[in-house]
């Protein structure tokens, strides 16, 4: 389980990046993306910082927002934050 929470951080993150280099301030919306995910557990946050159609690089993942935010119960149940 952990190894799969990295990996869909580290695949948020080249995600995230694309998004906000198409939407403003890259630092700022890859920090939100990651307070979303990793700190707030926010679907809100998560659906506010990436897009919806991005690709997921983890074959244990879906791709799309959606399956991130199916992540979201787990990623607060295993104490990341």
């Amino acid at each position: 389980m952990q190894k799969t929470l990295l990996a869909a951080a580290a695949a948020t993150l080249l995600t995230t990046t694309a998004y906000a280099e198409s939407h403003g301030d890259a630092k700022a919306t890859e920090l939100a993306a990651f307070q979303a995910l990793f700190t707030d557990f926010s679907e809100e946050g998560v659906r506010a910082t990436i897009a919806e159609d991005f690709t997921q690089h983890n074959p244990m993942v879906s791709d799309g927002r959606d399956a991130l935010i199916g992540l979201l119960p787990g990623l607060q149940a295993s104490g990341i934050a």
